[in-house]
């Protein structure tokens, strides 16, 4: 344990680390970027007091460690809480975006690489892939998501994987509802399909287009309340829970074909 006091009342978010200072009072509000210049999940780390009259030390500790979709969706909720529905709204749709993109890293990527350890191949793979998605709007993303689940894109080594990758199309791959129906069994069929159906792409544009849409307590509470559902839901079924280092550290063969 650090002899240095730790901030109290903490408060961690997706881009700052928050909280009291046990010597004067102020709240201070660290950002992650800026002010940590440090983005993974913090144990423990020194920082002087923001307040100008105190800049006493304080210590770091407790941070969450929940992937980035979860402490959006964190956010989204507090947000709801607030009163700011607009903020609510596009911080839900932001959740799902950041969680399309975690299914399709680590079915195409993370899970491949407990069986060809080769990181050069690795860091070049994920720069091909950030490339290709970097700027798929929400549907492109999210059809990505269901051709994953429908092709069984389940590479079991990198060079399986840059084949997949090098094939991901200029052009949203058309999905339609039935497919999902047809070919998918059981509670993950429930789930795509309730994706499938989510407005909240439409929503999210009408709050920052045509003429900046202020939903209401309810509209805001539904986008919040299915997506919870939805990205709680398909997280177990599809497995986007771990970062690189977890599946790096693990055997070959175990068991990150698919979910």
């Amino acid at each position: 344990m650090s002899p240095t006091p730790s901030l109290f009342e903490i408060r961690t978010t997706y881009e700052n680390f928050e909280g009291r200072c046990p010597h004067c009072g102020f709240w201070n509000i660290f950002n992650r970027v800026s002010d940590l210049k440090f983005t993974r999940p913090i144990a423990g780390r020194e920082m002087a007091c923001l307040n100008a009259a105190c800049r006493k030390p304080v210590w770091l500790t407790n941070d969450r460690i929940d992937p980035a979709f979860e402490l959006l969706l964190t956010e989204s909720e507090e947000f709801w809480h607030q009163k700011r529905y607009m903020l609510c709204v596009l911080t839900a749709a932001q959740a799902y975006e950041v969680f399309f993109v975690a299914v399709v890293y680590t079915w195409l990527l993370y899970r491949p690489f407990p069986n060809q350890r080769d990181l050069k191949l690795f860091n070049e793979l994920s720069k091909l892939l950030y490339s290709k998605i970097r700027k798929y709007p929400y549907l492109h993303m999210r059809n990505v998501l269901f051709q994953a689940v429908l092709e069984e894109m389940k590479p079991q080594t990198l060079d399986e994987a840059h084949t997949l990758i090098d094939a991901l199309p200029d052009k949203s791959p058309g999905v339609k509802r039935e497919e999902i129906v047809s070919r998918v069994r059981g509670r993950l069929r429930e789930d795509l399909v309730r994706l499938f159906d989510s407005k909240v792409n439409e929503t999210r544009n009408l709050v920052i287009h045509m003429h900046a849409y202020r939903p209401s307590r309810m509209a805001a509470a539904r986008v919040l309340v299915e997506a919870k559902k939805t990205i709680n839901r398909l997280k177990h079924d599809l497995g986007p829970d771990l970062e690189f280092e977890d599946y790096a550290n693990a055997p070959p063969d175990a068991g990150y074909g698919g979910p």
